[in-house]
């Protein structure tokens, strides 16, 4: 499903569902294998042209540990670190499968048992807003702005919402005893859900019997209540939902499935995409230009993108660097776009998707006694303040300030450093009262905290 290793996993979450839990928040990852070959990555996101997020699952350094991931990049792709967060421990299954961003700082990811994680500087740092809802998987999440969030469980399906950043959390059951694969908020009003049933699922909606099939569900009332527009059987399901405007969406899934809406999700009609291949990634440039990516064949093992540039009229196959599924893809902006998926694949294009370039990199793990932050006083501050950090192992050290909407302010550290304490003074000058982030970045490792100016 989305992906297809979701699918095999759903026939074995009913034994996992009682030992599945989330680990103590403040846990890093640590010791992940340099080797990129052993991840997958489901999701990513790019908050502009150089900074991306992607989340999935690595291997520890035993082989065996498989354990949540979250990577940054800050150079479009060509490097990446593997970012501290609250772990998932849930055996074989200890995926994120979900992300989504409001703007460039704050962000969300969602994964197994009940896993829902906050970022409030672009992904740097996360903290857990799960409020344990459940223990089961969470597949999808869409937030339309910083605290209102949309999520979706499963069995029965259910969606998550919070209004204020996750602080409290509300339940919303639905009549499906299947899967929501995706979730996709138009308008602060308007949403549209997707999924689909596994083969053994019974599924009913208003004296609707289903052996197995694809549904969208629409919402106009800010998720009050949801109305079945469509069940397809011919497929199992849908795995990715996007809207290019108020009106104009699209959902991709199983069997080379591709439907347009022109209507706000109301009614969809079938596109022909000149194959069968699974699809669980999407994304528009706008109404007529997209990509939607997956894998060949029944497997979804070899890697398969389309584009299309008159609204799904025609769909045409990309030729692309890997033959590795590919589950999520991204674009910063009309040129600038990531896509990932299974064995550590990342491609990326700067033309569009005119082209693409397999990135061969090695993931940076997280050492959590490299670097060690203090505190920055005064704080708040009216012109400058002083940032005192630890430096426990040496290596390259740099200390940059940004602006609340992501930009770099300054530059205050760049060097190779050795262990010790150390203090520099950041004098705000003439800039605007706000918030702004310090934040320290050492050769595989991350801090990042808020300064508040005040005038």
């Amino acid at each position: 499903m989305k992906p297809m290793i979701k699918f095999y996993a759903l026939l074995l979450i009913a034994s996992l569902m009682c030992i599945s839990e989330v680990c103590a928040q403040k846990q890093r990852i640590s010791d992940l294998k340099s080797g990129r070959n052993d991840d997958t990555y489901f999701k990513v996101w790019l908050t502009d042209a150089n900074t991306g997020i992607a989340v999935g699952e690595g291997y520890y350094v035993d082989g065996n540990d498989i354990r949540s991931l979250i990577l940054r990049t800050e150079d479009g792709g060509d490097t990446w670190n593997s970012q501290t967060h609250p772990n998932i421990n849930n055996g074989p299954f200890s995926y994120l499968y979900d992300m989504c961003f409001s703007d460039l700082l704050n962000g969300w990811t969602v994964g197994q048992a009940g896993t829902i994680l906050n970022t409030k500087d672009g992904g740097i740092t996360w903290t857990n807003k799960s409020a344990g809802i459940i223990n089961d998987p969470i597949w999808s999440v869409f937030c339309t702005d910083s605290n209102t969030v949309w999520a979706s469980g499963t069995l029965p399906a259910r969606f998550y919402h919070t209004s204020n950043g996750g602080q409290t959390w509300n339940t919303l059951r639905t009549k499906f005893n299947t899967f929501i694969w995706d979730i996709f908020f138009i308008n602060a009003d308007t949403g549209i859900a997707a999924g689909g049933s596994c083969e053994t699922c019974g599924v009913n909606w208003s004296g609707t019997k289903i052996a197995k099939g694809s549904f969208i569900l629409r919402t106009a009332d800010r998720g009050e209540t949801w109305e079945l527009q469509e069940c397809d059987t011919n497929n199992i399901g849908y795995q990715s939902v996007f809207f290019a405007n108020d009106t104009i969406g699209y959902v991709a899934g199983s069997g080379g499935v591709i439907k347009r809406t022109t209507d706000g999700g109301k009614t969809w009609i079938k596109q022909e995409s000149g194959t069968t291949a699974e699809f669980w990634g999407m994304y528009f440039m706008n109404v007529d230009t997209g990509f939607v990516v997956g894998g060949k064949g029944s497997t979804g093992y070899s890697g398969k993108m389309l584009y299309t540039k008159d609204g799904g009229t025609t769909w045409i196959e990309k030729d692309i660097p890997t033959n590795k599924a590919l589950y999520g893809i991204h674009f910063a902006d009309e040129n600038t776009g990531i896509a990932v998926g299974d064995w550590g694949a990342i491609i990326s294009t700067t033309s569009g998707g005119e082209s693409w370039t397999l990135h061969d990199w090695s993931v940076s793990s997280i050492n959590s006694n490299q670097l060690l932050t203090g505190q920055n006083f005064p704080n708040p501050f009216t012109r400058s303040t002083t940032i005192r950090y630890e430096v426990l192992e040496a290596g390259n050290i740099t200390l940059k300030i940004y602006s609340l909407d992501g930009k770099i302010i300054a530059t205050l550290v760049d060097e190779e450093m050795w262990p010790g304490i150390y203090e520099v003074t950041w004098d705000a000058g003439d800039l605007p009262a706000g918030v702004y982030f310090c934040s320290i970045k050492a050769v595989s490792s991350f801090e990042s905290r808020k300064l508040v100016l005040q005038k």
